[in-house]
């Protein structure tokens, strides 16, 4: 009786996981280490009602010497078993001075992707065990606090036009390197992986193998752990959802709803709103909890990048596009020549025209005036004034009264006489000194349209 191979028994069990139908082409990332060769033999060797179509892509990084005998140890392998390979080369002009490992890696994706969307190809393999699911974890943790960070390597993701697989996540390097010694796989070992310059690698070496020692079930618990954070993050977010749909209106988010939810409710359902544009520090996202909890400043706004700021305006929060600030825009006038309209952009157009020769709309605002000549158009300025029969009102103090947002402040028009001093603030509020005489024999109006 011949006995089955342990490694390839449990391979066979993570495989079927995957819901690769047999015979579906597969493209399997190699570099010709141990990981990555173990891969390709594990496939090879799976039973023929399960065994996938395997086409291999292969990158020559130009980093070590021996580079070049890996390339052609990988080509005369895949000629040797049959298999389509896809070669490329990273040429050395084009390696960074920094930030080098990175680069390889987007480079090396990148040909993946691309030889997916040109040969169809849906899945891409790669040879990530549960060392390196250990190693990532511990990274995450060193170098930030996101606990969705923790959720480490999956298993399976969207990648490109398909998805990226990794059935060996389960399996420990040691396992792997017994069966490649049992089975008399030839690979080549990445002599820069025996440096201790980069973090993996000082996990890898020292931190990993001190806590296996101290249990030699730790990657397997770290595989465990991994797992029920991902059931524990995917059931949440589903209810986070649910509960930033709630705090939905129009605008943004409702702060009064939000104000109403528990401390936790807050923080989760805040940080899932920022994440429209991106992932943020705790302390950024506490930065806007407490813009939101200060009663005392009913609007502000925070840069977060990417183009965009969590905004407050009194009832309302959210996140909005940031506009480049575009002064000339801004100090722009025009004279108001009658018989003509002005586009106010989105905000609809302004007119100066006789009462007899426009027809007016019932939606449309009008403000009677003395006389049409040396009438400007243009944004409010610190300081403006509107002059009513009551005396002087400070501008600002009317848009804070009427609980206009800071963004939407800049945005509106003022009609100003030949002495600049405001007549109308468009859309908003008017001066009843600029009335024209009842029995005038010409009497224009100023007419706002949306």
């Amino acid at each position: 009786m011949i006995m089955k191979d342990k490694t390839e028994v449990e391979f066979q069990v993570e495989w079927k996981k995957m819901g690769v139908p047999a015979n579906e082409t597969v493209l399997v990332a190699v570099s010709t280490g141990c990981d990555s060769m173990t891969l390709l033999s594990l496939l090879q060797r799976l039973p023929e009602k399960m065994r996938p179509t395997v086409q291999v892509a292969y990158v020559d990084h130009q980093l070590r010497e021996q580079s070049k005998k890996e390339t052609d140890f990988i080509t005369k392998y895949c000629q040797k078993n049959g298999l389509v390979l896809f070669k490329n080369v990273w040429e050395k002009e084009f390696h960074p001075k920094k930030g080098i490992e990175e680069s390889a890696r987007e480079f090396r994706y990148r040909f993946f992707e691309k030889i997916m969307e040109e040969t169809g190809i849906e899945y891409l393999l790669t040879a990530h065990h549960s060392n390196d699911q250990a190693e990532t974890i511990l990274m995450k943790a060193v170098r930030g606090g996101d606990l969705e960070q923790l959720v480490g390597i999956k298993s399976a993701r969207t990648f490109g036009t398909g998805k990226l697989l990794r059935p060996l996540l389960h399996f420990s390097k040691e396992t792997l390197k017994e069966y490649a010694e049992r089975n008399q796989i030839k690979y080549f070992e990445d002599e820069t992986n025996a440096l201790d310059d980069v973090l993996r690698n000082r996990l890898r070496h020292h931190v990993v193998p001190f806590l296996e020692k101290e249990n030699r079930h730790f990657l397997t618990h770290v595989e465990e752990l991994s797992l029920q954070l991902k059931d524990l993050l995917d059931y949440s977010d589903k209810k986070i959802i649910d509960d930033c749909l709630l705090l939905k209106v129009e605008g943004g988010y409702s702060l009064e709803k939000w104000l109403e939810q528990d401390e936790s409710q807050k923080r989760l359902t805040l940080k899932h709103i920022l994440k429209q544009a991106g992932n943020f520090s705790l302390k950024k996202q506490e930065q806007c909890v407490k813009m939101l909890e200060n009663d005392a400043k009913p609007q502000g706004s925070l840069a977060l990048g990417n183009s965009c700021a969590f905004f407050r305006t009194y009832g309302i929060f959210g996140i909005k596009k940031t506009e480049k600030n575009n002064q000339e825009s801004e100090n722009k006038v025009f004279k108001l020549e009658p018989g003509k309209w002005y586009s106010l952009s989105e905000r609809g157009k302004i007119g100066i025209f006789r009462r007899d020769k426009i027809d007016l709309l019932s939606e449309d605002d009008v403000l009677e005036i003395a006389s049409p000549n040396d009438l400007l158009l243009r944004h409010r300025r610190c300081g403006d004034v509107l002059k009513t029969k009551n005396g002087s009102q400070k501008i600002k103090k009317i848009l804070i009264d009427k609980k206009i947002a800071l963004d939407e402040r800049k945005k509106l028009w003022l009609v100003v006489n030949g002495e600049n001093q405001a007549i109308w603030v468009v859309g908003v509020k008017k001066s009843d000194l600029s009335r024209g005489c009842v029995n005038a024999k010409i009497q224009y109006i100023a007419v706002f349209r949306k």
